[in-house]
């Protein structure tokens, strides 16, 4: 496919960025990865039945969306990913005191864009019970821009919806192609299941199948953008590439809960070959979406440099 073609295609998947202000009601130590464990607090949260508010598959689906109709698609998706992802980057404790703000940048992919109201009414109802384990209740102040094309101005600060998003697309994604060397580090730990058995060792090639099943399967869901990339000719790419410094390993982390243990990989490894430049797209766009299990709330989080 050629670069003008493909941006020409990417110019339909379009997103918005904006950002979360929680404001503390009391003094609270946030847990180190306690923001990836936020889809866990609001599916405990629809469970009680305090944000159902009479539209209970109004929030399901926003956690949970609906199987594809699509036979062909709902082979290939399963279970289809939820239309945001938090863009969380800082897994050190934090300390608040009362009265102090946290920040959760969200990004909202093509059709996903719709759920902002939804997430916001159901951030908005976790407040009062608590951000992590019943701990650390909010306000949610407001929601601000996040996008690159827009000063951060305020779109929200309570009252109805829906407000004015900045929208960009994925074209610059598509057009990078300047690059001999390029480092992956994955900032958050990636859960990535092969055989239903998580990889605690792995090589580039053993993650970039992850990757491009998540930005195509992205693609096909939320923008109905399917078969957008020669993915055979990707995974042939990806195989040529040269690897060195490889510091990709398992990274336990401390549970909340005892049944709740978890972890994923960490670390980094270097690129080089002539057709790393085929991968850019690809990648770049999957810096946007994250990877592997629990990627919407902030898992497998990787940035290229």
């Amino acid at each position: 496919m050629s670069d003008g073609s493909l941006e020409k295609i990417l110019q339909q998947a379009d997103y918005s960025s904006i950002c979360f202000q929680l404001r503390f009601d009391d003094d609270f130590l946030l847990p180190a990865y306690g923001l990836l464990r936020l889809r866990r607090e609001l599916n405990r949260l629809l469970k009680a039945g305090a944000a159902d508010n009479g539209y209970p598959a109004y929030f399901r689906n926003l956690l949970q969306p609906a199987l594809p109709t699509d036979p062909v698609l709902l082979r290939r998706v399963q279970q289809p990913a939820p239309g945001f992802v938090l863009r969380i980057d800082n897994l050190k404790p934090q300390r608040f005191l009362a009265g102090e703000l946290l920040s959760i940048p969200v990004c909202f992919f093509a059709r996903g864009m719709t759920l902002v109201e939804p997430f916001t009414r159901l951030l908005e109802a976790l407040g009062p019970v608590g951000l992590c384990g019943k701990s650390g209740r909010f306000q949610l102040e407001a929601i601000q821009d996040d996008s690159e094309l827009a000063d951060s101005g305020k779109l929200w600060s309570g009252g109805p919806f829906p407000i004015a998003l900045t929208i960009s697309d994925l074209t610059r994604q598509a057009v990078e192609r300047s690059a001999a060397t390029v480092k992956f580090e994955l900032m958050t730990p990636a859960r990535l299941l092969k055989n239903s058995r998580p990889l605690f060792r792995a090589e580039f090639m053993d993650i970039f199948p992850f990757i491009l099943r998540r930005v195509t399967g992205m693609l096909a869901v939320w923008a109905d953008l399917e078969e957008s990339f020669d993915t055979r000719h990707l995974l042939e790419c990806a195989s040529s590439l040269s690897e060195t410094e490889n510091r990709l390993s398992w990274l336990d982390w401390r549970p909340l809960q005892q049944h709740d243990e978890a972890g994923g990989l960490r670390g980094s490894v270097c690129l080089s070959g002539d057709q790393l430049a085929e991968l850019l797209p690809i990648l770049r766009i999957g810096e946007l979406l994250g990877i592997g299990k629990g990627a919407a709330f902030g898992a497998g989080r990787y940035r290229l440099s």
